[in-house]
């Protein structure tokens, strides 16, 4: 692959583990941005699946960083560790060695910004993640 400046937006219903588990992180690092639909965060019960989402979140992070996350309102919530996460969100990656982050406080939702999945009912609220802005 020549270009690295690609634009990756995925969402795959649930395949996206898999297909992040299987591609290097070689081939991340070709994306400047990365636009996931994570799915099946309940699957966290499951050993073996939280071993195989921790091994691809980790993959990510290490060379792209989360600048911003989505609930869909189509799903539901799981309760990891007592805080409720939703089964299915939205999450924008960008990579690392472009760019300078500096710590963010954002409220998600973002007013303005994000809209619900579904029109018909209300945005989850996420509330203030310690996430970071370029």
């Amino acid at each position: 692959m020549t270009n690295k400046n690609l634009i990756l937006k995925i969402d795959v219903e649930g395949a996206e583990w898999e297909v992040f588990s299987k591609t290097s992180g070689e081939i991340i690092e070709n994306f400047a941005q990365i636009v996931v639909e994570f799915h099946s965060v309940d699957d966290v019960y499951d050993e073996n699946k939280f071993n195989a989402m921790l091994n691809v979140l980790e993959k990510l992070n290490t060379t792209h960083q989360i600048v911003h996350v989505h609930a869909v309102n189509y799903g539901t919530f799981v309760i990891i560790g007592g805080v409720p996460l939703p089964n299915v969100f939205e999450v924008t990656y960008l990579r690392k060695k472009d760019n300078q982050f500096v710590s963010s406080h954002k409220c998600y939702p973002i007013q303005g910004l994000d809209m619900p999945n579904n029109p018909n009912a209300a945005d989850f609220f996420l509330g203030f993640y310690g996430m970071f802005t370029n």
